[in-house]
């Protein structure tokens, strides 16, 4: 094995330890249950403030009801005295001004529907606002309890996730440049280990890849055979022979 890859390995070595270190943070059940509290606030919350807006729209309605109601009001007073003051006898003057009572009569019964179904309405905004408050309060309380259980978990990890940097730090000093920023490329794409064996099982006559499994092509092979490390051509791990 070509010796500068040594260090490159008792480096991945450690390497891999800290990424199993991060993984169980990462992957800690804890972090999806906050994830799902905070979701389920965030609709908890967009919710408060879809039923704020119809509330908004609800007391418009009932505002300008008040204003029409007490407008015909008006207008229903004004007939009733205009007829009470025509003449008996003038059927024609009567009978217009009854017609017109009667419209005022079937505007505040239009006005009448209106208001009932606003109520039914005006009942469903209240019990979805108390019920989106509620349920967002409860989520806020399950998200930061979640959240002080994993910063919890977090803290007892990072003894050793710092000792593990500080480590990899020392080791990266004494790794061959060109060597570390193909391991970095390749880590980066999260392809863990980065240098893998080539195994042979024919005497030398093919070589296949221990990180992807892949035969190498006969370039790769030749390359192996004369320097003892290069890059698959399938994955572009750092291979070496044994």
């Amino acid at each position: 094995m070509v010796e500068k890859l040594q260090k490159m390995l008792d480096y991945q070595k450690v390497d891999i330890e800290l990424r199993r270190a991060l993984d169980e943070i990462e992957r800690n059940e804890l972090n999806r249950k906050k994830e799902q509290a905070r979701q389920a606030f965030s609709d908890a919350k967009n919710s408060v403030l879809e039923t704020e807006k119809t509330a908004e729209s609800i007391i418009a309605f009932y505002n300008n009801a008040q204003k029409y109601y007490d407008e015909n009001i008006k207008k229903f007073e004004e007939l009733e005295r205009k007829l009470a003051a025509t003449d008996e006898n003038d059927d024609a003057a009567r009978r217009e001004i009854l017609s017109q009572m009667e419209t005022l009569r079937d505007k505040m019964s239009e006005l009448e529907r209106k208001l009932s179904e606003k109520k039914s309405k005006s009942d469903e905004v209240i019990h979805g606002y108390l019920e989106a408050q509620e349920k967002g309060k409860k989520m806020r309380d399950i998200y930061n309890s979640v959240k002080q259980k994993l910063e919890a978990f977090k803290e007892e990890k990072m003894p050793k996730i710092n000792e593990l940097n500080g480590k990899l730090g020392e080791m990266e000093k004494g790794i061959d440049k060109t060597v570390f920023e193909a391991y970095k490329s390749i880590t980066a794409e999260r392809k863990y280990p980065a240098v893998v064996a080539a195994r042979s099982f024919d005497g030398g006559k093919s070589y296949t890849c221990s990180g992807c499994g892949l035969a190498t092509s006969q370039k790769v092979k030749d390359e192996l055979l004369e320097k003892g490390v290069c890059r698959c051509d399938n994955c572009r791990r750092i291979i070496y022979t044994e």
